[in-house]
């Protein structure tokens, strides 16, 4: 981006997402410095009492019966991890799936699934504060949790992702995460889905791949890199300290990472998370696994998709919640970010978080 504007003004410019096809507005002028950031969240979510919380252990009858408990391996909780149903789903698992017309509009019966995984048995363990062996337990279960919904054929995309504060969307302050299976793939999925179908098509090659190799080699976007994992800033990141996690090696599912990858991973998410909590002062977030959809085959197409293994790349989308959408947001479907993905970037290499 080019920082020597007349009279000391930086230029805005667009900048084009390959990946989800959208265009981004990178407007310096209109925000802070990098280092100047604070959560939007000034009134921060008060931690609940296990007294109080329907998720902690003190409380089992507040939950739905459990879908899955690991043991707690010291013995101290009746469950280190649970997964519970929702108790207020979006979609059911029971029924019928149903797909009729309307005129010219389509219906699709609620069919799917959804659950919550309650991340620790007490409500003053947030998620990151999990030490790294209980960020890849979690991790294990979002993996244990996709291959067993991959089992319905009815549902047509899972996705897990974790809301953390309310600016982010969470309604409760005990830490956990949620899984939702659908009888459709969402239209910002099956963007992304045609764009990395699309690159392979023209290319023969993998396009997340071809980001890494990129980003690589410009260095100015990175925030973390190991034997196993980048994360980057992307070029075209629609929110101030957006994230992407991408293993270099490439796989096209999360659900088929073996544990020492899930391992290397939970020391990586500790990593960036601890530098977002330092540069932001702990802000509420989004987080979101894009895996592949279940591979349902269709009767017309029995050759449907079957460049997907290689030409989609699973991946982390965390999002920082600490600007606000506003009306040119949502009449534009563009967004406007104040922070220069190389400035976010700089900045949170620069934090020091082993001492």
């Amino acid at each position: 981006m080019n920082l020597n504007g007349a009279n000391g003004f930086i230029p805005s410019e667009m900048r084009w997402d390959p990946v989800g096809r959208t265009w981004t507005i990178i407007a310096p002028e209109r925000g802070r410095r990098p280092g100047s950031f604070i959560s939007l969240d000034e009134k921060r979510d008060e931690l609940m009492s296990d007294e109080d919380s329907p998720f902690s252990y003190l409380n089992e009858n507040a939950t739905p019966p459990a879908i899955l408990k690991i043991p707690d391996p010291e013995g101290k909780y009746p469950w280190k991890i649970k997964v519970v149903p929702n108790k207020y789903p979006v979609l059911r698992v029971e029924g019928n799936l149903e797909r009729s017309g309307e005129g010219l509009y389509d219906r699709v019966s609620g069919i799917g699934a959804h659950e919550v995984i309650i991340e620790h048995p007490t409500a003053q363990v947030q998620f990151t504060e999990l030490k790294v062996s209980e960020l890849c337990e979690v991790l294990k279960v979002y993996r244990q949790r996709i291959l067993d919904l991959k089992q319905d054929s009815r549902f047509r995309y899972i996705l897990v992702f974790k809301n953390h504060g309310r600016l982010a969307g969470a309604t409760m302050a005990h830490s956990h995460s949620q899984v939702v299976a659908m009888p459709e793939r969402p239209l910002a999925i099956q963007t992304i889905l045609n764009s990395a179908r699309e690159h392979f098509n023209r290319k023969e090659r993998c396009l997340f791949c071809d980001i890494i190799h990129h980003e690589r080699d410009m260095g100015v976007r990175i925030v973390y890199e190991d034997e196993n994992f980048v994360v980057i800033c992307p070029y075209a990141s629609q929110h101030p300290f957006e994230l992407l996690i991408m293993p270099k090696q490439h796989s096209f599912a999360y659900e088929n990472q073996d544990d020492r990858l899930l391992y290397s991973l939970a020391m990586v998410l500790r990593d960036v998370m601890t530098r977002l909590n330092r540069a932001l002062r702990q802000p509420a977030f989004n987080l979101v696994i894009m895996t592949a959809p279940p591979l349902v085959s269709k009767l017309t197409r029995p050759d449907y998709w079957s460049s997907i293994e290689q030409d989609f790349h699973w991946h982390i989308k965390i999002t920082p919640r600490i600007t606000y959408q506003a009306g040119f947001e949502w009449g534009s479907g563009m967004f406007i970010n104040p922070v220069a993905p190389e400035e976010a970037a700089a900045h949170l290499k620069s934090i020091t978080i082993y001492e």
